[in-house]
């Protein structure tokens, strides 16, 4: 990466935090007229939620290209580089690129501020306004877009989708989006619009409610994808799980390997077949069937949830840092331990749930090694002891670095014939890839 591009995203990055975060619509619109980009004019998918949005994402997106479409990925935050945000087909915007649009809408957004009662964008509205841009010059066919945070009042709104998608919704963010189910459903059930089809799994009251509501007061049509189709798992090994799955069109389809592990992955997927089956009838132009939804899911990879990274002893990588996605993991590792002890390392960011997050793992895990995140937001060490003792983790571990850390765990599986866990943040994530030397994508 250019050293110019190093400093302009350097500059980017101080744009979050502090009088920026303030969440509206208004100056996302402002950035992209001031870049003559229409963002209406995007054909995309709308995707939010707070547990499996990503991996949601990314299958809808690997189904289309294996339909021959020309499709954007636009996903947050990234694991090694920031171009892994902004994609079409299986690329990253490439640096020139990325250089060209982040002069021009840094430009764009500073005429725009300069206007009255107009601020600066954050980060993520700049970020944002540089992925529609390059999709929209680079004519994709179609646009699989991620919310950064919440729905309503995200940048990604400014777009009317084909179709938008919820995930399963749980408490987050709670100073911004609310502080309860009902008001976090409110806001991530934002994205959908007016006769435009919103495609969920059934959910828990009250978010249920919540979410047939705000479909019955748009009038979209509303589709549940545990009720229109069936998937199950019908073996599991370390390149992915082989599933069923059965439509109400197409009746059983020829089972196929998923190489993503964990059941809440199989939740995901139920979600991405039933928005493709969704989309075939709103384009039946496009080439989406079965036989290219399980081309393009079997060839699917998405670095940091349930990731082998090593098999002796075995280690696994997951980056879900919320309790409920600790849950959803711990109910894999029932499975994937056989029994064996796991040696966990883990490393979290301030304002994370900490203690119920590792409450959720203790059961399926013998002992923690904790180690320091190598950012400015890393939960202080102490914090993260006290959080895991709390959990019942009577002697945590600490350790100065992630390859200390880890050589303390495999050291301790290799005595015991156990596995290895590293699980918590994003950063975590991206330090156990380079320390393994393995790609983000």
């Amino acid at each position: 990466m250019p050293v110019d591009l190093d400093a302009k995203l350097a500059a980017l990055y101080t744009r979050t935090g502090g009088h920026l975060i303030k969440y509206d619509l208004d100056t996302t619109r402002a950035l992209l007229r001031e870049m003559a980009v229409d963002p209406l004019a995007l054909p995309c998918i709308h995707v939010a939620g707070t547990s499996g949005k990503g991996s949601t994402s990314a299958m809808i997106a690997a189904a289309l290209r294996a339909a021959s479409l020309r499709t954007a990925l636009y996903t947050s935050p990234h694991l090694l580089r920031f171009n892994e945000r902004i994609r079409i087909g299986n690329d990253p915007i490439p640096d020139s690129d990325l250089h060209a649009l982040l002069d021009e809408a840094t430009a764009a957004d500073a005429r725009q501020a300069a206007l009255p009662s107009h601020r600066p964008a954050t980060f993520f509205e700049i970020t944002t306004a540089v992925a529609f841009a390059w999709f929209l010059r680079r004519r994709v066919d179609v646009a699989v877009v991620e919310t950064g945070l919440g729905g309503r009042l995200d940048a990604t709104n400014v777009v009317l989708p084909l179709l938008s998608v919820v995930t399963d919704i749980a408490l987050e963010h709670t100073d911004i989006l609310g502080t309860t189910l009902e008001q976090i459903a409110a806001e991530k059930g934002g994205i959908a619009k007016p006769g435009r089809p919103l495609v969920l799994n059934t959910q828990p009251e009250p978010v249920q409610g919540v979410l047939s509501a705000i479909a019955a007061a748009l009038r979209c049509p509303l589709v549940h994808a545990d009720r229109t189709l069936s998937i199950r798992r019908l073996s599991l090994a370390p390149a992915g799980q082989k599933i069923s799955v059965e439509t109400p069109d197409d009746g059983p389809w020829s089972p196929f390997v998923l190489p993503l592990l964990g059941d809440f992955q199989l939740r995901n997927a139920a979600l991405a077949i039933a928005a493709l089956a969704t989309l075939r009838t709103l384009r039946p132009d496009w080439n989406v069937n079965p036989e290219t939804i399980r081309a393009g899911l079997s060839a699917l990879r998405w670095p940091g949830r349930c990731q082998p990274l090593a098999d002796d002893p075995p280690v696994l990588l997951d980056v879900g840092h919320a309790p409920d996605e600790a849950a959803a993991l711990a109910a894999f590792l029932k499975i994937w331990r056989k029994k064996r002890p796991v040696h966990l390392v883990a490393g979290l960011v301030s304002g994370k749930d900490a203690a119920n997050w590792f409450r959720r793992l203790r059961p399926e895990t013998a002992d923690v090694v904790l180690v320091h995140l190598e950012t400015e937001r890393a939960m202080p060490l102490p914090d993260l002891a006290a959080a895991a003792r709390a959990a019942g983790y009577p002697t945590p571990r600490q350790a100065p670095d992630l390859a200390t850390a880890i050589a303390i765990a495999t050291d301790a599986a290799r005595a015991d014939a156990g596995r290895v866990l590293v699980a918590g943040s994003l950063y975590l994530g991206a330090a156990a890839l380079r320390h393994y030397r393995l790609p983000a994508l």
